[in-house]
């Protein structure tokens, strides 16, 4: 397929550098399991910035000042990043 002249090459969407079309389906298979693990991070992601945003509205109701300053917000969200570092192994299929 890399054969093909240069005019269909600049025009083509997809170069197939081997001539087989299974590359296409692994191509297509790989795609899939990477959106399964953006679906799944950010599912992962609103849920603790949705908890968090909750707790902060519900405080600021009852309390006089702000109930989390930006070091706590910054240090939950590290945390955050490190807990879904550390599942990055759940996120493969």
């Amino acid at each position: 397929m890399n054969s093909a002249v240069d005019i269909a090459k600049e025009s083509s969407d997809i170069i197939l550098l081997e001539n087989s079309l299974l590359i296409l389906e692994q191509g297509v298979l790989e795609g899939r399991r990477v959106f399964g693990n953006i679906v799944k991070y950010i599912k992962m992601a609103a849920s603790s910035n949705f908890g968090n945003m909750f707790s902060v509205v519900g405080a600021s109701a009852f309390l006089p000042f702000l109930p989390m300053s930006c070091f706590i917000a910054g240090t939950t969200r590290l945390c955050f990043i490190l807990a879904g570092l550390s599942s990055r192994s759940s996120l493969k299929h």
